[in-house]
């Protein structure tokens, strides 16, 4: 267990974190870093507990993509 006691993160909160991130801090970060930090994290990231892996940075490559692109989710 990682500390998190009864509840442990799963794939559908981490996929939800990464659709608000950046909404999250009341000083503003531009989501395009914050989306990169997130990925260079995830690369040393050891426990994922019951996240799948690939599908959360699958998903961040996703959504820093169309950041980049300017495409609004």
């Amino acid at each position: 267990m990682s500390g998190l006691g009864d509840f442990e993160h799963r794939t559908v909160d981490e996929l939800n974190f990464l659709c608000g991130l950046g909404s999250y801090t009341l000083r503003p970060r531009r989501r395009v870093d914050l989306l990169r930090k997130y990925l260079t994290a995830a690369a040393h990231r050891v426990e994922w507990g019951r996240i799948d892996r690939r599908r959360a940075i699958a998903a961040a490559a996703a959504h820093l993509v169309r950041e980049v692109q300017g495409i609004i989710p």
